[in-house]
């Protein structure tokens, strides 16, 4: 092999594909006044969101004061769902307009997905007690949103005393989960709000952590799945400021955006579960293995990508991409080159065959690849 195809063959083994649209579009709905997610939200989405390829857009409730009907009102809800490939919510009590209270139930029952973080447990559900609490004429309420889409019982929450440590762990039936792939709870790891008492009524829930105060006897769930046919959703009680600063936290919620974008359900608006950044293994004739990265991002009904040579900073548009049949292909051009992957998928693994032609010299190895979190 002449000198030029070496360094195109190794231009090949250490490329990677990076992402040249949005993988997803994140509508954020917020309407809480305890908890400061009208502030930390939008910072998460700026500082681990976006970067991770994903675009975000925010609904805010009109007020925050309780004794105003405002505090309710969420202006452009309705479109902006419209646009939106996965609806998030960090929300409490608040009662919307009728209307809007339709098309979030329309969402969730057409199977898209749904992630929510603390107050969203009781996001829509009245109280007996105090001004503002009930829905008023013209809005809606959900009383048995817990139960109905987060497959729990939510009843209230722990009165956690100073010195009380609220310690987190990974619930053993857990282990191995996508979500939790590449997150480092410290040791230990802690929650900092109220922690929330959750009772698991639903077989579809899957505990992912659970949090333990040892002075008051509590041990419950705080975060996890929820699968009913092809509709996922992915729901944390934590979310509170503190928590927000956490970056296992921070990465938790970036994993369970990404996995709720795995379903095939009903109305996922195009979202393919190949999304997201595959991290290849190829060996080369000396037994080395090299790792280039393709990332994979939707563009209309379809899937887009840039391929990026690690040798010299250039990038080449990603061709003729399909993830169908549970098969993965994309083609590559350069000037003086050529090059296919052809891959089958199972699961969060990959593994086919990489067909080349560089600069006059053919062949085919063999390649491997794992999604990362």
């Amino acid at each position: 092999m002449n000198t030029p195809a070496r360094y195109l063959l190794s231009w090949l083994l250490l490329s990677g594909l990076s992402m040249s649209a949005p993988a997803a579009t994140v509508l954020f709905v917020v309407g809480e006044a305890e908890y400061g997610t009208a502030e930390s939200l939008p910072a998460f989405a700026k500082s681990d969101l976006e970067p991770a390829g994903y675009r975000s857009e925010f609904v805010f409730a009109k007020s925050g004061e309780r004794s105003s009907e405002e505090c309710h009102e969420f202006p452009g809800l309705g479109a902006a769902l419209k646009r939106a490939d996965v609806l998030f919510l960090s929300v409490r009590r608040r009662f919307p307009l009728a209307a809007d209270l339709k098309a979030i139930r329309d969402w969730i029952e057409s199977g898209k997905p749904v992630v929510g973080i603390r107050t969203s447990s009781h996001a829509f559900g009245e109280r007996p007690k105090g001004a503002g609490y009930q829905a008023a004429a013209g809005h809606a309420a959900w009383n048995s949103f817990d139960q109905d889409v987060l497959g729990v019982s939510y009843t209230g929450h722990y009165n956690s005393r100073n010195g009380h440590a609220c310690l987190v762990r990974v619930d053993p039936g857990a282990a191995g989960d996508s979500i939790l792939k590449g997150l480092k709870l410290p040791q230990p790891a802690l929650i900092f709000s109220h922690l929330y008492k959750s009772e698991v009524i639903d077989p579809g829930v899957k505990v992912l952590l659970r949090a333990s105060i040892k002075e008051e006897d509590a041990d419950e769930p705080v975060a996890w799945t929820v699968t009913r046919g092809g509709q996922r959703t992915f729901y944390t009680s934590a979310g509170g400021a503190d928590e927000m600063k956490l970056p296992w936290f921070r990465k938790l919620l970036v994993n369970g955006i990404r996995w709720s974008l795995g379903g095939t359900g009903k109305g996922t608006a195009g979202v393919n579960p190949v999304l997201g950044r595959w991290k290849l293994s190829i060996a080369d004739a000396q037994g080395t293995l090299h790792h280039p990265l393709i990332t994979l991002a939707a563009e209309g009904q379809g899937l887009a990508g840039t391929y990026r040579a690690a040798s010299d900073n250039q990038e080449y548009p990603a061709r003729e991409i399909k993830a169908e049949g549970g098969r993965l292909s994309f083609l590559v051009e350069g000037p003086e080159w050529t090059v296919r992957y052809d891959g089958r998928l199972e699961g969060d693994s990959l593994a086919g065959r990489l067909t080349y032609d560089i600069a006059g010299q053919q062949g085919v190895t063999e390649f491997s690849g794992t999604l990362e979190p």
